[in-house]
């Protein structure tokens, strides 16, 4: 957190329990996700 502005920070420390449950939730998000994604060719692959 040392490069965000002093401001975000103060936010986080305010609402550090929220921040740990949404990293939480980000972090088993990211875990389902597939390790390699197969490319079909369309232009959505391009973006």
């Amino acid at each position: 957190m040392g490069s965000l502005p002093p401001s975000k920070v103060t936010i986080f420390h305010q609402h550090l329990d929220i921040l740990k449950k949404l990293s939480a939730k980000l972090e088993a998000w990211i875990a389902k996700l597939p390790e390699e994604y197969i490319k079909s060719g369309d232009k959505e692959d391009e973006r």
